[in-house]
């Protein structure tokens, strides 16, 4: 009986943990810096000085704060969508792949762009999606950010955004 308990104790006790894979957690909503892009790094994003507007032509770089960079993320990659809020004309879309979105000196996800030419407001949408290398605790292998957006998924417009004005 003691021994079984030894060994039970034994295998028990050297049973490694697997690694869990755990998205980023971020803080909406977007923000809006006219400072050089490689500034706005995770360490000093609550440093960097946001704007609501900006001129035709500025060099704008818009990025989600990030609170937590996630684990286990082989590959994110970023969908942005810069629209203008009095038609809903989309200026730009820009897809960006991050192939190791962990490290923190590549957090927050950030676009820059350059303000468009005609004075109004505009509206930056983001979502993310994830590839792991290790399973969520709900044995995903892939993710998204937002979850969903809208009454029909990713159908609708991302709930994620943020809104700039050129003046």
């Amino acid at each position: 009986m003691a021994l079984a308990l030894v060994l039970t104790f034994i295998s028990v006790s050297c049973q490694r943990e697997l690694p869990m894979s755990c998205p980023p957690e971020y803080q909406k909503p977007l923000r809006f810096t006219l400072d050089r892009p490689e500034t706005v790094i995770w360490h000093e994003q609550n440093n960097v000085k946001t704007v609501n507007s900006c001129e035709p032509g500025d060099s704008v770089t818009v990025f989600l704060p990030t609170v937590y960079t996630g684990a286990y993320i082989y590959k994110a990659t970023y969908q942005w969508v810069l629209e203008a809020r009095q038609n809903s004309e989309v200026v730009e879309r820009r897809t960006i792949v991050d192939e190791n979105p962990c490290k923190q000196n590549s957090l927050p996800p950030k676009w820059t762009f350059v303000a468009p030419d005609s004075v109004g407001e505009y509206i930056v949408y983001f979502r993310a999606t994830y590839n792991y290398s290790a399973s969520t605790p709900n044995g995903a292998l892939y993710g998204s950010y937002p979850i969903s957006s809208g009454t029909q998924g990713y159908e609708d417009k991302s709930s994620v955004y943020g809104r700039i004005t050129v003046q």
